[in-house]
């Protein structure tokens, strides 16, 4: 637009000097008026054109300040109630552990009649509390680990991960993932989803094997993450295995999660996200 008015101007001061070297002076001094006119109203839409740009600008970069904090934020919000999460199962399941540990050998250490064979009984209840903390440690020292792949695809931070896991823990680990490349938050949520499913498993399952399936079935992408292990009733207990915290997770990037769980065959935890156009490259 301010193209065309400049154009317009020019040609018209053009005509104008025409008529003065043609000695037109009183129409030439009228054209003269109206063209210093136009150029003035020129320089008035350049002004207001500059200070919308310098506004607009403004807004962009207090969006972008806002967005940076709201991030910060948020973030340091995660950090703490992962903390309190974790302190509160340390309390619960660790330390109540090795509490009862430490009674156990005490009674044992206190008793005046040694009986060998209760001697012995004590100490089978004392290895099997200390290795209930351990395994319970272990597992919550697998949910520390970063939320974020760090530069890994999905399928490249699983198999890492249960690479590392099954050198340290007696279980066997089957992997099918197929690359989806889906948004990089996407690929975290989905991550820590994975992480801390496995996590309940080695903690309660007493599986022999942990299965990771991912794969886009139409217009979703599907994980699954399944044991063998002992299972639970849902009906009593249908909060277990950390799903509440696995919902939510799943419902931050528009997914749904559910859970199946058979006493005596196992558990399956299965999310399945929409993938959003432009969202996966193939």
């Amino acid at each position: 637009m301010l193209a065309v008015i400049w154009k317009k101007d020019v040609r018209a001061l053009h005509a104008t000097l025409v008529h003065v070297a043609n000695g037109n002076t009183k129409e030439s001094k009228q054209q003269l008026n109206q063209v210093s006119s136009d150029f003035n109203d020129a320089k008035m839409l350049i002004a207001e054109l500059e200070t919308r740009v310098r506004n607009q600008a403004d807004r962009s970069q207090r969006v972008m300040e806002q967005w940076a904090e709201n991030e910060s934020k948020l973030r340091s919000e995660l950090v703490f109630k992962e903390r309190h999460r974790i302190a509160r199962e340390l309390h619960d399941s660790v330390s109540q552990q090795l509490y009862a540990a430490s009674m156990l050998l005490s009674a044992a250490v206190n008793q005046k009649n040694v009986d060998v064979v209760a001697l012995q009984a004590r100490c089978e209840q004392i290895e099997k509390v200390v290795n209930d903390a351990q395994n319970d440690m272990r597992a919550l020292l697998l949910q520390l680990r970063p939320i974020q792949l760090e530069n890994q695809s999905f399928k490249e931070g699983v198999e890492q991960l249960t690479s590392d896991l099954a050198e340290k823990h007696q279980i066997d680990f089957s992997v099918r993932i197929r690359s989806l490349s889906l948004k990089p938050g996407v690929e975290d949520q989905l991550f820590r989803i994975t992480q801390e499913a496995i996590a309940n498993a080695l903690r309660h399952a007493e599986a022999n094997e942990i299965s990771v399936f991912y794969d886009r079935y139409d217009d979703f992408a599907l994980l699954k993450i399944t044991d063998d292990g002992k299972g639970f009733n849902q009906t009593s207990s249908p909060h277990g295995y950390g799903l509440h915290s696995m919902e939510e997770r799943a419902e931050e990037i528009g997914g749904m999660l559910r859970m199946i769980s058979v006493e005596g065959q196992g558990t399956s935890i299965e999310v399945k996200v929409p993938i959003i156009e432009g969202g996966e490259t193939t």
